[in-house]
């Protein structure tokens, strides 16, 4: 009987702590939470191949139409794999807010723009960034410069989304 009792405990002790640590169920809930939000944060999830989430909020998206898509005076999108977040990969993208200046510059601030965790560098992995981004609103597909580190993965997976664009390295490579 006791060995039953320890196996049994051994069991949902081990349950209990797999569901405490699985990141992509926790990440999956919040999704799932946020999305009777008004303005959610955590806009899509993806789990296979590799788990992979998009942020990005309704300012965002709107500031970007705005700035990156006017031929008179465009900004450009940045999209740089920053750094790791335990298991995950963050890849960042950037573009500039020029309806505001730096009084002692006069230089436009760079904001933040949709958040990509993955695990992989790969072009599917930027792809999934670059559609989750087009499908929220489409007049994205229309964005004019993406600016790379030199990433050809990120060139591969997003040049299909944004036909317009004129993709360069930030080394000029």
């Amino acid at each position: 009987m006791k060995q039953v009792y320890n196996t049994t405990q051994t069991k949902t002790s081990l349950v209990k702590a797999s569901k405490e640590k699985d990141d992509l169920f926790s990440i999956i809930e919040k999704c799932k939470a946020q999305q009777s939000l008004t303005n959610p944060f955590i806009r899509s999830i993806q789990a296979a191949p590799e788990p992979m989430c998009v942020c990005v909020t309704d300012r965002q998206l709107t500031e970007m139409e705005k700035f990156l898509i006017n031929p008179s005076e465009a900004s450009v999108l940045g999209i740089d794999p920053t750094f790791n977040l335990g298991k995950f990969l963050v890849t960042v993208s950037t573009y500039k807010h020029l309806q505001l200046q730096h009084k002692r510059t006069g230089n436009s601030p760079t904001m933040i723009g949709p958040i990509l965790i993955h695990q992989r560098k790969l072009p599917s992995s930027y792809s999934y960034l670059a559609s989750t981004c087009t499908s929220l609103p489409p007049a994205l597909r229309e964005i004019l410069f993406i600016g790379t580190d030199d990433e050809k993965a990120i060139y591969n997976g997003v040049s299909t989304f944004f036909p317009w664009s004129k993709t360069f390295s930030a080394f000029g490579i």
